[in-house]
């Protein structure tokens, strides 16, 4: 087995940049989910505009946050294709000694991070927002990453 040159920590960076970049220039990659988490955001805010915080809208809010989460679990495959591709190269680097698959998994990670930030804060403000579920800052936040977290 060949040894690489270059060391875990800058293997790291490199896959970071590169997948970075391969994802803002592939528009299936986050992009084309973005605009379609967009459009379904506005939606749900139309259908259950200002459902308010009563005991009567407990269900409405609960149909809204659960079509949110399954929605974004559903969604989770669309980026699949894009990863497969990625995934063929790492196999013939990694099988040419270029890096291991500590280095890919963590490059992936880090990049993909800001992108699914983003999937998460605007179709989840958005939402959030035109449903009218609860007044507060710290609120949206936890259910932006509660997003996060789902997507």
């Amino acid at each position: 087995m060949k040894r690489s040159h270059a060391n875990f920590l800058t293997q790291c960076l490199v896959l970071t940049r590169r997948s970075f970049v391969n994802m803002y220039c592939n528009l299936g990659y986050y992009w084309l989910q973005l605009g379609i988490y967009v459009i379904i955001a506005l939606y749900l805010g139309t259908i259950y505009y200002n459902v308010g915080s009563s005991y009567a809208s407990i269900q409405a809010r609960g149909a809204m946050l659960m079509f949110c989460a399954s929605f974004l679990t559903f969604m989770a495959i669309g980026g699949f294709p894009s990863f497969v591709e990625d995934t063929k190269v790492f196999e013939r680097e990694r099988l040419n000694g270029r890096y291991g698959s500590g280095a890919f998994a963590i490059g992936n990670t880090l990049s993909s991070t800001p992108y699914l930030l983003l999937i998460s804060l605007i179709p989840g403000s958005i939402t959030y927002f035109l449903t009218g579920l609860q007044r507060g800052i710290h609120l949206l936040c936890f259910g932006v990453f509660r997003l996060y977290d789902v997507g």
